[in-house]
């Protein structure tokens, strides 16, 4: 059940920065600034889609 919850939480932060970054990119015109945020939406997305697995890994370790 711990996991779960810790896992939510984990999806729904990397959400609200995603969707910050969505903001920041449509904003900014620095090409440099909307790789480094394609990056960093990449970087989100699998967390996002992996949170489960990086949860279960660090309740086997501890």
């Amino acid at each position: 059940i711990y996991s779960g919850i810790r896992s939510k939480a984990l999806t729904s932060t990397a959400y609200q920065i995603d969707q910050r970054y969505d903001r920041c990119d449509r904003r900014s015109q620095s090409p440099e600034f909307n790789a480094f945020i394609k990056s960093c939406q990449i970087a989100f997305t699998l967390l996002r889609r992996n949170s489960d697995l990086i949860v279960e890994l660090f309740a086997s370790s501890s």
